[in-house]
């Protein structure tokens, strides 16, 4: 989110926000923990950092909310996961509510 955000009125239409996860074969490849003993896979420290993205994204639809940058109506999230299987998961956020992975697994 810019820090500084230019003088408009919000859109009357309904905000959509896209997060593309990427869960190929690829994302197999192992890579080192920050402390350099471990090692985990690049899926793994990817959906740490999504996690912590859906988790914090409530927030920031609210700041932009209470800062009328965007109007009032639910905001669309699609979630893409990229695998073999690829597929769409569409989760409209009524108000505040927490987001995690878990929407994936489904």
């Amino acid at each position: 989110i810019p820090f500084d955000i230019p003088e408009t009125s919000p859109s009357v239409e309904q905000h959509e926000v896209y997060i593309i996860v990427n869960a190929s074969g690829s994302a197999s490849m192992p890579v080192r923990d920050h402390d350099d003993i471990g090692c985990t896979t690049f899926l793994d420290t990817s959906k740490l950092l999504l996690d912590v993205i859906l988790e914090v994204l409530p927030s920031h639809i609210d700041f932009l909310r209470k800062n009328k940058k965007i109007n009032q109506q639910p905001i669309r999230v699609h979630l893409w996961q990229f695998n073999s299987k690829t597929k769409e998961a569409v989760i409209v956020l009524e108000e505040s509510s927490p987001l995690s992975l878990s929407i994936l697994q489904a």
